[in-house]
């Protein structure tokens, strides 16, 4: 992504989180102390950090990106709030998590810029414990072409929508 494209994308979050708080997004998930979490896209870093507030010291956050300046600015919050329970990694698919260890991922606006969506969301269900929760936003993708794409291979199974966004649970 372009330095102007990547500052355009903050601004853009900064009025978002305004309008709506990445702790009323959560809330729909249910997210509590002590969780795992993956923050797949993390971007500026609005979910990573409140996800991180949320499951506290016990829990653990995986902020993961592509861009290294998303990484880089994600490290730079949690050090300047004192989170130290989130852990960066920058990739664009593997995120070289050991197997069923996270108890929920974040995968929110996103979705519409993978290039090979079948790859990640098997990266998503691989690192997911079964039961697990992924939480899904992406407004570039209608809720039934979601719910369509995301259960098609019998990995997911779409929950009841909650708010703005669509859960599945890990098969």
């Amino acid at each position: 992504m372009r330095a102007l494209h990547y500052f355009i994308h903050l601004l853009w979050f900064a009025v978002r989180d305004l309008l709506a708080p990445p702790r009323l997004r959560l809330a729909e998930v249910g997210l509590t102390c002590c969780q795992t979490v993956l923050d797949y896209g993390c971007g500026g870093g609005s979910f990573t950090i409140a996800a991180a507030e949320i499951v506290g010291p016990q829990g653990r956050v995986y902020a993961i990106d592509e861009d290294a300046r998303a990484v880089a600015r994600v490290n730079r919050l949690a050090s300047q709030r004192g989170l130290g329970n989130i852990q960066t990694i920058q990739t664009n698919t593997i995120t070289n998590l050991t197997d069923a260890t996270v108890d929920v991922v974040l995968l929110y606006d996103v979705y519409h810029c993978c290039e090979h969506p079948e790859r990640v969301t098997a990266e998503l269900h691989r690192v997911l414990r079964r039961g697990g929760t992924l939480s899904f936003f992406d407004h570039h993708v209608s809720d039934a072409a979601a719910v369509d794409q995301l259960t098609s291979r019998g990995l997911f199974e779409a929950l009841p929508r909650i708010g703005k966004t669509r859960s599945f649970r890990c098969l």
